[in-house]
């Protein structure tokens, strides 16, 4: 018997979980000094993860309802990117005001996605999988509220913010493996 594939892409999303915790190790380096450099290497990730984020939404775009979710989650990530690129060496207040806008448009989608999976269409009994989106709904608003809130101060525990990114990038790892494991399930029942 054949072994049918939905053709998703999945390994994209978790090029783009692995993006998103590289960018929070990053982070660690960058707040120690703000070195310009690594603010070019976390501009050029965030837009890789854009990318990846938007190849998956538009791959899925026919067949998924997750699609529109992700080309508007490649969308600002790589336009936030291109800006990480230009501010990279400027302030380092502008650059962490940057992750922490799209932090909060993360936190937007995640907010929208988290509501759809818990009030929208065929989600069934996916506890976990509902539970991994409020998650990342509160890190990335944390996230945001840390880098955009909080006083410039020395001893500012703003080095610690990296492990957010990391936490986010495995739940999102976690949530792909999900729902690549739903959808084989699908495609076997079928």
């Amino acid at each position: 018997m054949e072994q049918q594939t939905s053709g998703q892409p999945w390994w994209l999303l978790t090029v783009y979980g692995g993006m998103i915790s590289l960018i929070g190790i990053l982070l660690f380096r960058f707040l120690e000094g703000g070195q310009p450099s690594i603010g070019y290497w976390i501009g050029a990730l965030m837009m890789v993860s854009g990318g990846c984020a938007l190849w998956f939404g538009v791959a899925s775009l026919r067949s998924e309802r997750i699609g529109s979710w992700l080309i508007l989650a490649g969308l600002i990530s790589t336009a936030l990117g291109v800006a990480m690129l230009v501010y990279a060496d400027g302030s380092v207040r502008s650059f962490t005001d940057l992750i922490g806008y799209w932090a909060l448009l993360f936190t937007f989608l995640q907010t929208g996605q988290a509501m759809y999976s818990y009030l929208g269409p065929g989600f069934g009994l996916d506890y976990l999988g509902k539970l991994i989106h409020v998650l990342l709904a509160i890190l990335s608003g944390v996230l945001a509220f840390t880098l955009i809130m909080w006083p410039e101060s020395p001893g500012n525990p703003l080095k610690l913010i990296g492990l957010l990114p990391v936490a986010m990038g495995g739940l999102l790892i976690a949530l792909t493996l999900r729902l690549r494991n739903k959808d084989k399930l699908a495609m076997s029942a079928s």
